[in-house]
């Protein structure tokens, strides 16, 4: 079969090519963010099972014990807040996306369809707003990066110090 354009539209193939490339962008943009919350969720509940171990281990002394949890307590806390920002996560009914901001994730799918859903090239506005939210996304990704390297790499150099089991990311 062959897809036709409506013919009622003045519409080019470069206006449609134009509109699916940046639909791709942000499809690609959105898929990146999820890959990060993925792996902050993953880590957080790596964390928490940590966390609610009543102890870590037979030959671990007391003040170590206290310094990987105050470790991992940091880190958890600084992944709630990444998290936090990259989506909304006091949602628990349809009814709270009209409670709580969209955080960047929701904005980001918003504009999927807003080009999707047009038949013609998207204006120019809807780039400024995908170059904006990248930036910002991009930012949040760089952030999480930074916590990985520097917080969770700390944190599992002290946990394998201590012969305890290290986390993945």
């Amino acid at each position: 079969f062959k897809i036709l354009k409506d013919p009622r539209l003045d519409t080019t193939s470069e206006d449609f090519a134009a509109q699916f490339e940046l639909w791709n962008k942000i499809i690609i943009k959105v898929s990146e963010i999820n890959d990060a919350i993925n792996t902050i969720r993953r880590i957080m509940f790596q964390i928490d099972e940590l966390l609610s171990r009543d102890n870590l281990g037979n030959s671990i002394s007391q003040k170590s014990e206290k310094e990987v949890r105050r470790n991992a307590e940091k880190l958890l806390g600084k992944l709630k807040i990444l998290e936090n920002e990259l989506t909304q996560t006091k949602n628990e009914t349809p009814s709270d996306r009209l409670r709580h901001p969209a955080m960047l994730k929701e904005r980001m799918e918003a504009l999927v369809s807003n080009v999707s859903v047009a038949d013609s090239v998207p204006p120019q506005q809807v780039y400024e707003v995908f170059e904006h939210m990248s930036k910002q996304i991009d930012q949040k990704l760089k952030q999480l990066n930074m916590v990985s390297e520097k917080d969770l790499s700390s944190l599992n150099h002290l946990i394998e110090d201590n012969g305890i089991q290290k986390l993945h990311g």
